[in-house]
């Protein structure tokens, strides 16, 4: 919900309130570092939960595609990011409903991310 605050004519307040932490400049570099730390984190949360059995695999399946999408991504990492979120679904699809190619598939995709991301490793 958007809310937007008219002041009437002769009023020199802004139409739009910004929270200060909106207006805070984002180092590209921090950025960058948080994502690299983050990212193989979860990663390694991502080859975890494809070892466990099935319930609790899918439990860290899906914490790991929930981590994913909170994260804020560099924007020279959103092709490797698209493609781990949906690798994550493939395998939380793939421990809910036993589908051991869609597990393969999702492996191989870490393993393709690892090999061209070596800080994944």
């Amino acid at each position: 919900m958007l809310l937007l605050y008219y002041g009437g004519a002769g009023t020199k307040e802004s139409a739009v309130q910004t929270p200060d932490a909106a207006r805070q400049i984002v180092d590209p570099q921090k950025l960058e570092e948080d994502y690299r730390a983050k990212t193989k984190a979860i990663v390694a949360e991502f080859v975890s939960a494809a070892e466990v059995p099935s319930a609790e695999g899918a439990n860290l399946a899906d914490k790991v595609k929930t981590e994913l999408f909170g994260l804020t991504v560099p924007p020279k990492f959103k092709d490797l990011h698209a493609e781990l979120f949906f690798a994550a679904g493939k395998l939380l699809d793939s421990l809910k409903n036993g589908n051991e190619t869609k597990k393969l598939e999702s492996l191989a995709t870490i393993k393709q991310a690892k090999n061209k991301y070596d800080w994944l490793n």
